[in-house]
């Protein structure tokens, strides 16, 4: 009896291995977040507006937290499944992954700078807020 016991519990941690985000998933994910908090950014044009943007770009920013976190129990995981990949298809890989992370982060460089012109961006809630997100 034990040893069905054994292999059920053997065949469930292979599911919740299999079952687990790849790297590539957490990386969308993030970058996402990252879009959705320059989205929030560009909607900002006043005082009032930058508050409640602050708020909500917080909020982000503790989920990136949390998605950090998670990520980072399956970096070996990850490490273990990239060795093997070839060199060609590593690099491919990374670039995929650097190529999202690069349009997320122009895209909050660009409501960084729309908010430079306007009332929002004088304030230093809103600035503390997206430096969490950035």
């Amino acid at each position: 009896m034990k040893a069905k016991q054994f292999f059920a519990i053997i065949a469930a941690a292979g599911v919740l291995v299999s079952c687990s985000k790849s790297r590539e998933d957490y990386a969308e994910e993030y970058f996402a977040l990252k879009k959705e908090a320059a989205d929030i950014i560009m909607g900002c044009h006043t005082w009032d507006d930058a508050f409640a943007a602050a708020d909500k770009l917080h909020a982000i920013a503790d989920e990136m937290e949390e998605l950090e976190k998670e990520e980072k129990k399956y970096r070996y995981e990850w490490n273990e499944s990239e060795l093997d990949m070839t060199n060609s298809e590593l690099k491919i890989y990374n670039d995929q992954i650097d190529n999202k992370g690069k349009e997320a982060k122009d895209k909050l460089r660009r409501a960084k700078e729309h908010i430079k012109g306007n009332d929002a961006g004088k304030s230093k809630y809103l600035e503390y807020a997206i430096e969490r997100v950035d």
